[in-house]
């Protein structure tokens, strides 16, 4: 329901610009040699297979047809952002490649209850947080996706439960790389 939900939003806002989106989408050349070095995204394909590859125009039709996520990546998102095929657009999306980069605290967070991101692609956030002494993963009972909200359903409390967590977070952070000599 709640993927659903998220699709038939995305696909009103795409409608609201679809003038402008199009334009942009026909008129925007794919960055061939950025694509092409990225090493997840050569998946032992040659510069020259890559760049033969065919992406093509969008369908209006299955754009607005389509009824998860999944389907409207595919329909749109891939193929406004010039990738030949939706695995390749979740890989360059992806921020898996760059996570191990980070020499920042990070505190990541996730609900067990989460319709988008289930239990199942924990895994990069846990070999991450398992290696790297700045990192910390956080899975919750409940919050959903984005969804860590408090108070009424129409009119939620500004500050909710994934605010006051920010805050302690960084305060411990600040606490702990600081030099305070009492």
């Amino acid at each position: 329901m709640y993927n659903y939900m998220i699709t038939r939003r995305q696909k009103q806002i795409i409608s609201h610009h679809w003038k402008e989106i199009y334009q942009l989408a026909r008129s925007k050349c794919v960055n061939w040699d950025h694509y092409c070095e990225a090493p997840h995204i050569q998946k032992d394909r040659s510069a020259s297979e890559i760049k033969e590859t065919v992406v093509p125009a969008i369908d209006k039709e299955r754009v607005y047809s389509s009824k998860t996520l999944e389907e409207l990546d595919e329909n749109f998102s891939r193929l406004v952002n010039g990738f030949a095929t939706l695995s390749d657009y979740y890989d360059w999306a992806s921020s898996k490649f760059y996570l191990n980069k980070l020499q920042l605290p990070l505190l990541i967070v996730n609900s067990s209850d989460d319709p988008l991101i289930p239990a199942d692609l924990f895994g990069p956030a846990i070999s991450l947080s398992s290696t790297k002494d700045k990192v910390l993963f956080v899975v919750t009972q409940n919050g959903g996706h984005l969804g860590f909200f408090e108070g009424g359903v129409v009119i939620p409390k500004t500050v909710t439960w994934m605010d006051r967590a920010i805050i302690q977070y960084i305060e411990a952070v600040v606490y702990v790389t600081s030099d305070f000599s009492y």
